[in-house]
């Protein structure tokens, strides 16, 4: 008798210990999966709602711009700025997707491990059931009446109450865990719901961007019918860009960059393209026919692709000039020499930034004075401009 009360009482406690392990298992999992994989995917949500705002916002002042009949470079900052924010919600969305990926794999796991662990404990349950139907001759009440004395009778008094709460406990557990399961299903397919949603988005900003793209390198041709505005716009641009190079030159000064040290080694080309459409020297403009001087050159790159810095440095710019360079980078190779990118549609690198030769910081695009993607890309000696195809090695 008291070899048989002793195994039931054994497989009990085990089975009730055994489970109270696995559920707090259970509950860290989906602490973690609410705090990490949950939380990225609401913080991207909330980065492109603003993101919209912001659109909704230019979108207005575009509206507000054609009424007044204001300049052409005026609208094409606007334009600009549209298209940054739009290149913005296609980054974003594609971290919203990929996000999504990882909180569905995070999920699944979870899922998996739960319901293997569901199975397991059911399984002990089940067992435990069966020895107590194995073990039925012995009762409760006998296994209290056979105690050796009253101390003894008290104990297993206490035990078998222990035993009783464990087999509730044990039933409750296994009820939360199911609904634990359940809701881990529904969160996965919440998020492939939402993964499908964010690649409709997705296509439809891609569609769009391409159609802005198209709007603003279309709107300086057009002035190619309209001389007198041309010049205006023109003169528009150019004024930007002297104003950027006035600023940083005193930028370059004040930063002390004409004393420092040169970071050594070569320029290295700033684009996989290679094809010159524009050299550094005095051109001849094809509407106004009036001579000018191009500060730099222009590398003819197709749209979206990458910027490599020319040589490492510190980011000294990483802003924007709306009727010149548009989104433009400036890095500070030590020694009183540096290097300005143009006309790009992303900046990949900050302000204050240290960049290694070969990095990437930003993407090729159209913004400020241009018809069409390409980079236009400066050398500086002490802040003055100089002909960059001396600082590369020949064939």
């Amino acid at each position: 008798m008291k070899s048989k009360t002793t195994r039931v009482v054994a497989i009990a406690v085990a089975a009730l210990l055994v489970f109270s392990l696995v559920f707090a298992f259970v509950a860290e999992i989906v602490m973690y999966s609410q705090s990490s994989a949950a939380q990225t995917v609401s913080s991207l949500n909330s980065k492109l709602s603003k993101l919209d705002a912001e659109k909704t916002k230019i979108q207005k002042e575009l509206k507000s711009i054609e009424k007044k009949k204001s300049s052409t470079m005026t609208k094409k900052a606007a334009l600009d700025r549209q298209i940054d924010v739009t290149e913005h919600e296609v980054e974003t969305i594609n971290e919203l997707i990929k996000a999504l990926d990882t909180e569905v794999a995070t999920v699944t796991e979870e899922l998996n491990t739960a319901l293997a662990k569901e199975q397991k404990e059911n399984d002990d349950f089940l067992a435990r059931v069966r020895i107590m139907e194995e073990e039925g001759s012995v009762s409760m009440l006998g296994i209290i009446l056979s105690a050796d004395n009253f101390s003894d009778m008290l104990t297993r008094t206490e035990l078998i109450g222990d035993i009783v709460e464990g087999d509730r406990a044990l039933m409750r557990t296994l009820a939360e865990t199911r609904s634990s399961i359940e809701q881990k299903k529904k969160s996965i397919d919440d998020a492939r719901a939402q993964q499908a949603q964010a690649k409709k988005n997705l296509v439809a900003k891609k569609s769009s961007l391409e159609t802005q793209y198209k709007e603003a390198n279309s709107l300086i041709k057009s002035l190619n019918m309209e001389a007198h505005e041309y010049e205006k716009a023109l003169n528009e641009a150019e004024k930007a860009q002297e104003q950027a190079r006035a600023e940083l030159k005193k930028l370059l000064s004040s930063s002390g960059s004409n004393s420092s040290t040169y970071v050594g080694g070569d320029f290295r080309w700033p684009t996989k393209a290679t094809y010159i459409t524009s050299y550094y020297g005095s051109r001849k403009d094809p509407i106004t026919k009036k001579s000018s001087f191009h500060t730099g050159i222009d590398i003819g790159a197709s749209q979206g692709s990458e910027i490599y810095a020319a040589n490492s440095g510190k980011v000294i710019v990483a802003g924007w000039s709306s009727k010149g360079y548009g989104n433009y980078v400036v890095v500070d190779h030590g020694g009183g020499k540096s290097t300005l990118y143009a006309h790009m549609s992303k900046i990949k690198t900050s302000k204050g930034a240290t960049v290694s030769k070969g990095d990437v910081i930003g993407l090729v695009g159209s913004t400020g004075w241009s018809t069409g993607p390409h980079l236009h890309f400066e050398i500086l000696i002490n802040g003055n401009h100089t002909n960059p195809m001396n600082y590369f090695k020949k064939g």
